[in-house]
């Protein structure tokens, strides 16, 4: 039958059917016969008439073609339409069931919610320490710095003429004494090329930017502050170009503040202002004066550079190093052996030497965030399943009714993934409040959470995106998976309350693992916190009760030795006159905190093994510095302070040096040659603590201030005051009488010397603060999940425990019979848990003091709390049920 002989409208009909390029063929060629048959009429013979046909007819094969798509694309869109239409009559029904399930929702919603958010602070953190750490700088891809190595001006100087670079900037950030008005306070100086900002691509918040006129000898005294600096200092002050500073008891004038985001390239070391290199000789404290910027075998300062386009690391580096070897052939006296550069991307020492605490930090927080997630999502997706399974009649009639179970399947997927877009919202809200809750929040490296300017960027939202998604699919799922199976019939036969007896297996497994995951999380805080036990009971070798303690530093008021050590005396006598205090102390290294300098040694009577340097860790002290922080002298004697300057020079050794290097002779009476001088033992001291709590004690000289005057490198001291009285109330008056000795003279880190213990076990009580709230916030959806799903499995057992009473078993034998259905589920996480947190503690053992990863304490105890926790949220519900009318039981549907 040809195209012609089908009625019209079936041949429209097909137009938009499935088989468009055929049907398009036919109705064309239909109409090209129409034509021809037409010119046949009049007399042509049938092939004149075909080619005058097509010839009126045009491009045959461009009408075919511009018709089919025309079809397909209303195709398209008729598909496109209904699909939308479908997706928007599955939201509304999800919105429908949610409505009629508030309590249900929302549940579900916060739970889902600080699940995400949590794991959304913790990226945000992550993201802008680690991954994105340099904001406010133009081209990072491109930003390259010389890796361990200072440099000096001159050689900074001759890099310059390095090929393959866009610019080659230096700097070095120095704690100096600057004075807006008033006392004057330490500061983060950044001392910067003139092409600092310009190579960086910084904008200026006011004012303008350090230029390369600035940094030229005899230039004007200039300076740019930072603008966490203008915020805190000059409460943002618009007004604040023009106004003067002093640094170091110079005069500068701000001529800027740096952006808003500007850090520099030191995440941990952030300056407050910048000033030129140039202008470095007239702020050197003192005893750096005599280090001018011409001295070549000076190396103080670090060095960047913006590599050209198109140029790699490996380019740049080769670049660098031919210019090196010229230095070093020009000047090998002045440069080191091995002059070669190493360059690596700026950003990773954004964060300086704290770069593997931070990283490894956050690989255990990543970790233990990440199982919140896991386990928000298994409480949340038992929730569904339990809700899933008390819908099977619904389900059933929906299939009656002609749906299919892919259907089915999409309408569950778009249940749960408007609950976790509901969630992700919420969530976000959650990690703007947590910044704001944890702006003061110290994080391994010195750094607040309101410092790193942590923010809902497009990254954030990129990551929030992920995690709806994925959550929500994984949602959708189990719940699907569960009723593909289901049947029409058995569907609608059963009733509300009378469905399978017991729980299948996807919900016991989803219970352990909801156990497994609160286990781990629970270990891993309780690790944490017996680590910060056994830390606070570690003995440090030392008093650290009722002791103050204020750092000075008199070389950046510019102080001659002499007048130094007039100030320390003069400080000292009059502090120990104030109520309460009962001995003071000045010493150039204080314990705890790593800042302790080494020195060669040489040791009458001691011979060194092969290529062995003999070293020792050294203190300079006042000769009450021992009594003060009430560290012992083992045998020997004190300092005397009464000997004179010149008189034979005296040393006390601790007694890891005397073990080290006198073992098994007698120390006492010892000679050594340390710094310059011969000295005597004297005395031997007890060990204390200079680094960590828990690194073993290394050889410590202490040498007496009163035998010696003050050098360079000894300008910044700290005294030690104890005390019988309360240390708050003591710290404001040490702090006024140090600066009525010298106003010029700038006291910093002065309060109760127990805080920087606090400082020290910075990590542990970061885990203890945020792992115990992950851990309780585990315990809580754990029980949560628990008692809502035995919950449903209970309702949905009514009958069942109608007909028990029914026939004659009691309450007490029901619950517990209920209790043991969940009993093995939980058993089974916890083992599961325990294996899991054995391996978590391994990546976190870098912060635990004196606690084995798998403590048995700790594992014991978790344990049975969670153990206890579930059991309790299985016995409620329970209980409940068992409290129902035999008759009511019956009768329910």
């Amino acid at each position: 039958m040809s195209a012609l002989s089908d009625p019209i409208w079936r041949r429209y009909r097909r137009f938009f059917g499935p088989k468009v390029q055929e049907d398009v063929a036919e109705e064309l060629k239909s109409h090209l016969e129409m034509r021809e048959e037409d010119y046949v009429k009049t007399g042509m013979d049938p092939a004149s008439a075909r080619e005058k046909a097509l010839r009126r007819f045009g491009n045959f094969r461009k009408a075919s073609a511009e018709c089919v798509e025309i079809g397909q694309r209303h195709t398209r869109g008729t598909r496109r339409r209904e699909t939308l239409d479908a997706f928007r009559h599955d939201v509304m029904y999800a919105l429908r069931q949610l409505r009629r399930g508030p309590g249900f929702a929302l549940v579900v919603i916060l739970v889902l919610a600080l699940g995400i958010g949590v794991n959304l602070t913790i990226l945000g953190l992550v993201d802008t320490m680690l991954l994105h750490p340099l904001p406010g700088i133009a081209h990072t891809e491109r930003l390259v710095s010389i890796d361990n190595r200072s440099l000096s001006y001159p050689s900074f100087k001759d890099l310059q003429r390095a090929q393959l670079f866009d610019g080659i900037g230096a700097y070095r950030t120095r704690m100096l004494s600057l004075r807006q008005s008033g006392e004057p306070a330490l500061a983060k100086v950044g001392i910067v090329s003139g092409n600092y900002f310009t190579l960086l691509g910084a904008r200026p918040g006011h004012g303008r930017l350090l230029q390369p006129s600035d940094d030229q000898p005899g230039a004007p005294a200039v300076t740019v502050v930072s603008a966490a600096y203008w915020r805190r200092a000059f409460a943002a002050d618009p007004a604040v170009v023009g106004k003067t500073v002093s640094i170091n008891g110079q005069p500068f004038t701000i001529i800027g503040v740096g952006g808003a985001q500007f850090r520099g390239l030191d995440l941990t070391y952030a300056p407050d202002v910048w000033i030129p290199v140039a202008l470095w000789p007239a702020v050197a404290p003192t005893g750096f004066d005599r280090l001018g910027l011409e001295m070549r075998s000076w190396g103080w300062i670090k060095v960047f550079g913006v590599l050209k386009p198109g140029v790699n690391l490996a380019q740049g580096q080769a670049s660098l190093n031919a210019v090196a070897r010229e230095i070093q052939a020009a000047y090998p006296t002045e440069t080191s052996t091995d002059y070669s550069m190493v360059l690596v991307p700026s950003s990773t020492g954004a964060i300086g030497n704290a770069r593997d605490s931070v990283v490894n930090f956050f690989v255990v927080l990543l970790i233990v965030v990440g199982l919140v997630l896991l386990l928000a999502a298994a409480n949340v997706a038992n929730l569904l399943l339990a809700r899933a399974t008390h819908r099977r009649r619904e389900i059933g009639v929906r299939l009656a009714l002609g749906a299919g179970s892919g259907r089915i399947i999409r309408q569950f997927l778009t249940e749960a993934l408007v609950l976790s877009t509901l969630a992700g919202v919420v969530a976000i809200g959650f990690m703007v409040l947590a910044m704001r809750l944890l702006g003061t929040l110290t994080l391994p490296g010195g750094m607040t959470v309101a410092e790193l300017g942590v923010s809902v960027d497009p990254r954030v939202l990129l990551a929030a995106t992920a995690a709806i998604l994925v959550t929500g699919v994984f949602l959708g799922v189990v719940p699907a998976a569960h009723t593909a199976g289901f049947r029409i019939v058995p569907s609608l036969r059963e009733s509300g309350s009378a469905g399978r007896q017991g729980r299948s297996r996807l919900q016991s497994s989803l219970l352990a693992v909801q156990v497994a995951l609160s286990l781990v999380l629970l270990i891993t805080a309780g690790l944490f916190g017996r680590s910060l036990q056994r830390a606070l009971n570690i003995d440090p070798g030392f008093r650290t009760d009722h002791l103050v303690s204020a750092s000075v530093d008199v070389g950046l008021a510019r102080y001659t030795p002499v007048q130094s050590s007039q100030f320390l005396a003069t400080a000292q006598e009059q502090v120990a006159r104030l109520p309460g205090v009962t001995s003071v102390g000045w010493s150039t290294s204080i314990p705890l905190t790593d800042g302790v300098s080494s020195y060669s040694l040489d040791i009458a009577g001691y011979l060194p093994a092969k290529d062995e340097v003999p070293e020792v860790e050294t203190n300079l002290v006042s000769s009450t510095f021992l009594q003060t922080l009430s560290i012992p002298i083992q045998r020997g004697t004190g300092f005397d302070s009464s000997r004179p300057l010149g008189s034979p020079r005296t040393v006390i050794v601790n007694e890891a040096m005397a073990k080290r290097y006198w073992n098994g002779r007698e120390a006492l009476g010892g000679r050594i040659m340390l710094m310059n001088d011969t000295l005597t033992v004297i005395g031997i001291a007890r060990d204390a603590q200079y680094h960590t709590l828990t690194d073993p004690a290394t050889p410590l000289a202490y040498i007496p201030l009163a035998q010696r005057a003050m050098e360079t490198g000894e300008a910044r001291m700290t005294l030690f005051v104890r005390t019988t009285g309360n240390v708050d109330a003591l710290v404001p008056l040490v702090r006024q009488q140090l600066r009525s000795i010298a106003p010029e003279v700038p006291v910093f880190d002065i309060g109760d010397f127990q805080d920087r213990i606090g400082e020290l076990l910075l990590p542990q009580r970061l885990g203890v603060q945020l792992l115990g709230a992950f851990g309780l916030l585990a315990l809580i959806i754990a029980s949560v999940g628990v008692y809502g799903v035995v919950g449903y499995v209970v309702a949905r057992r009514t009958r069942e425990v109608g007909i028990r009473m029914a026939l004659g078993e009691a309450p007490g034998a029901l619950v517990r019979r209920m209790v043991r259905d969940n009993l093995g589920s939980i058993v089974i996480g916890l083992i599961v848990g325990a294996a899991l947190a054995a391996v978590v503690g391994r990546a976190a053992v870098s912060f635990l003091y004196g606690v084995s990863p798998t403590d048995p304490v700790t594992y014991v105890l978790t344990a049975l709390i969670l153990l206890a926790a579930s059991l309790l949220a299985a016995f409620l519900p329970a209980r409940r049920a068992a409290r129902v009318s035999p008759m009511n039981a019956l009768r329910s549907d």
